[in-house]
């Protein structure tokens, strides 16, 4: 994650700022862009109570959620019965995204593509279709990026 557990920690003191009247277990991971459940979870094992206000959350609690989004390694465990490995939900949300650029909005240099995006499609070709077209623009745009700095 950019900016290690210091990045994170000023995103979630920020969000505790702007946004102490919200429930901590209420957001899917505040500017992160988690998945609400691994955000749930995350919250949980910390342990946070799902329905404490932001604001009233400690800043060593804070630091430890920081930590564990920082430092967790998942791991996959198989595949899922209802064949949903062939579709994926999540990931970016493309409200942080420059879509023109697919470029992050809050971490410049930064770009996105395929099914990073939270981007859903049909099976048949649509995601393959998604990736190869974000990929050509992400990667365009790194280059503009890289030339326009050397």
């Amino acid at each position: 994650m950019p900016g290690g557990v210091e990045g994170v920690m000023g995103e979630l003191e920020a969000f505790k700022k702007f946004q102490g009247s919200k429930t901590i277990g209420g957001s899917s991971g505040p500017t992160l862009d988690l998945p609400r459940r691994l955000w749930q979870n995350m919250v949980s094992a910390v342990p946070i109570a799902p329905e404490l206000k932001w604001c009233d959350v400690k800043k060593d609690d804070l630091r430890k959620l920081a930590t564990l989004v920082v430092n967790s390694d998942l791991h996959v465990s198989g595949k899922n019965t209802n064949k949903d490995e062939f579709v994926t939900a999540g990931g970016v949300s493309l409200r942080g995204v420059d879509m023109s650029r697919l470029q992050s909005r809050s971490v410049p240099g930064l770009f996105f593509c395929g099914e990073v995006l939270d981007i859903d499609g049909v099976t048949g070709g649509y995601n393959l279709q998604s990736a190869w077209t974000t990929g050509t623009i992400a990667g365009r745009s790194m280059a503009a990026a890289a030339a326009s700095h050397a």
